[in-house]
């Protein structure tokens, strides 16, 4: 019997990096992410030496670098958290879409050559959006205040923080059809592994400094080469990760059963229960001796022991080791248990998002169903399709529901944060269903069909637009008493305007974020329709959305002391710049209404010849 090829097929990985060269997004993508980290350099750097606003002493560069450096090195770490697993899962879904996996797989590549190249084709060309920051991270140092070390150490992290989410999200994509579902997946894992695992290593040996160790967030906080350990504490779930995934990806392409992605020679129970056990073992054995010989070095810095400074090094060296290592044991064993569980929460999750489960279940009732006079709108607001967003909404509200039981709400200002973090919610929730909802009909060629019936084109777009704005609305009118009410609590400390003047304000800026919810659900539609990639409608349209959102109020803040160059940014989003007037917000809001109303009339028009190009 041959033995199966491993490593990344140099072919493909020819293939994808061709791909990528022609696509505009790998350049929106290196464009993006440098431009995020230097607008918040640039806002920092203009923060600080505005003397009259932000009262701080410009001539304190090397501070100010400090900070600097400390938020660019998280906000990094963020974004590949964010946009690694989305870039690997993307591509991997594509090419199940595509039913180019099963041409590969005719070929003489095994599965762990196909996976591998996938993978590693996409992480390469995320390591050079990583690369491409460091001019952005150059500007930062020349400031002061941070070594070579922790320049290397931090790009160092970002680069694992790719390596180590691509490789999930590539893992979970191989269980569902839609790319965000296996990014939340990933950064599931990511959030509980660098928060969880620093905090219980940082106190087994009882140093907040030791959290670099696990954790590329928390990276800065160490400032010699120790920093660069997480490399080295993330290796092994990483190789685990890759091994559990080609096994499964064999499997998908097989098409195997589902009853074979859970037999104990595929997730190897014998070596996972040999794992466990000696964390037991040790835990029981020699974790605590290891425990107290860490306290005792580390009160030995404060108070003499008695003992030369090369034996309180060993003793700490030694102690730091076995904990070390015992934590790496851990990790690698919750990884296993996460990917583990983590494949049914996909799989369950991809059902409810495809509604394979409620098709299945009326096929075996065989109920009749009676359709409305528009079939389009019935079949996006029927029940069955409120089952897709249920579990989302629902865990929302159980995330607001925390929220408000911190008391957070009771600080001037709280309510009204609460309200506009649901209304971005909403309105990211609105602009994927509006991307999944034509996507879905474009890959499946319903689309077509539709346009070839007696159906009017304005009936359809109206259909999928209330099909869209039916169950996302109900999230979004949660914000609504939060604002109203949020705007006059906010009053209590600001005092800039009256009472009356703020809550006129306030209800303008709901109406505003009802005209901005629509001109979202217009806009991802017609990306959704007009991109030769239906998938890329999310990730562009995310993009115009963040950017309209974010870059008009940093430009009003630079033109503070000029108030009318600033009028055209502030009339462009007025929710988010200082003390807006009345006639912003009514002069924005009819804007951003005509413009949603206008385009979808012009997808009405044009929806026909569309379908026959």
């Amino acid at each position: 019997m041959a033995k199966e090829k491993s490593g990344a097929s140099a072919a493909i990985l020819f293939r994808d990096a061709a791909r990528a060269s022609r696509r505009w997004q790998t350049y929106a993508l290196r464009t993006g992410f440098s431009a995020a980290l230097l607008a918040m350099v640039l806002a920092s750097i203009w923060a600080v030496t505005n003397v009259e606003q932000a009262a701080m002493d410009p001539s304190n560069l090397g501070e100010l670098g400090r900070y600097m450096f400390v938020a660019f090195a998280v906000i990094q770490v963020l974004l590949a958290t964010l946009i690694a697993p989305f870039a690997v899962s993307q591509a991997i879904i594509e090419e199940r879409e595509e039913a180019t996996m099963d041409l590969l797989a005719l070929t003489y590549l095994s599965p762990k050559q196909i996976l591998g190249a996938k993978v590693t084709g996409r992480v390469l060309t995320l390591l050079t959006v990583i690369l491409g920051a460091l001019p952005v991270l150059g500007m930062v140092v020349s400031l002061g205040g941070v070594s070579v070390v922790e320049v290397i150490a931090v790009t160092s992290h970002a680069m694992l923080t790719v390596v180590l989410l691509g490789m999930l999200g590539g893992f979970f994509a191989l269980f569902t059809r839609s790319p965000v579902l296996a990014t939340l997946a990933s950064i599931g894992y990511a959030a509980t592994a660098y928060l969880l695992m620093p905090l219980l290593y940082g106190l087994l040996v009882l140093d907040w400094r030791a959290f670099a160790h696990f954790s590329p967030l928390l990276g800065t906080t160490a400032q010699n080469w120790w920093a660069m350990l997480p490399i080295l504490s993330y290796m092994p779930v990483v190789a685990v990760t890759f091994v559990l995934g080609a096994r499964l990806f064999a499997l998908r392409i097989a098409r195997a059963r589902l009853r074979s992605y859970f037999s104990r020679s595929l997730w190897g129970a014998w070596p996972i229960g040999i794992l466990w056990a000696a964390i037991v073992l040790v835990m029981l054995v020699i974790l605590p001796p290891a425990i107290g010989g860490a306290w005792f070095a580390m009160a030995s810095n404060s108070s003499p022991n008695g003992l030369p400074w090369y034996a309180n090094l060993a003793i700490m060296g030694v102690s730091r080791s076995v904990v070390w290592v015992w934590c790496v044991m851990v990790l690698l064993g919750c990884t296993w248990l996460y990917l583990r569980v983590g494949m049914d929460l996909v799989m369950m999750g991809d059902d409810l998002l495809s509604g394979r489960t409620s098709q299945a279940d009326r096929k075996r009732r065989g109920k009749t169903v009676r359709v409305w006079n528009n079939p389009v709108m019935w079949r996006s607001i029927r029940p069955a399709a409120w089952k897709v967003i249920l579990p989302a909404v629902t865990m929302w509200f159980l995330a607001l529901l925390g929220v408000f039981q911190t008391g957070f709400w009771i600080v001037p200002g709280g309510l009204l944060t609460v309200g506009a973090l649901n209304a971005a919610a909403a309105l990211v929730l609105t602009l994927w269903m509006a991307s999944s909802a034509i996507d879905v009909e474009r890959r499946s060629g319903t689309l077509q069909i539709l346009l070839t019936t007696t159906l009017s084109t304005w009936r359809i777009i109206l259909g999928k637009f209330v099909g869209i704005a039916a169950p996302s609305f109900t999230l979004l009118a949660v914000s609504f008493p939060l604002i109203i009410v949020g705007v006059p609590h906010l009053q209590m400390v600001t005092n800039g305007r009256t009472m009356t003047s703020a809550m006129v304000v306030a209800f303008l800026a709901c109406f505003w974020v009802v005209a901005q919810w629509m001109w979202v659900i217009a806009m991802t539609m017609f990306l959704a329709m007009r991109l030769r990639n239906p998938r890329a409608a999310q990730p562009v349209a995310l993009g115009f959305m963040s950017a309209t959102l974010f870059i008009p109020p940093v430009i009003c803040l630079l033109l503070t002391p000029y108030p009318w160059l600033s009028v055209p940014f502030r009339l462009i989003i007025p929710v988010l710049v200082a003390t807006p007037t009345w006639w912003e917000m009514i002069l924005s809001t009819g804007a951003w209404f005509s413009m949603a109303v206008m385009l979808l009339l012009f997808m009405a028009v044009r929806l026909r010849k569309w379908g026959t190009l």
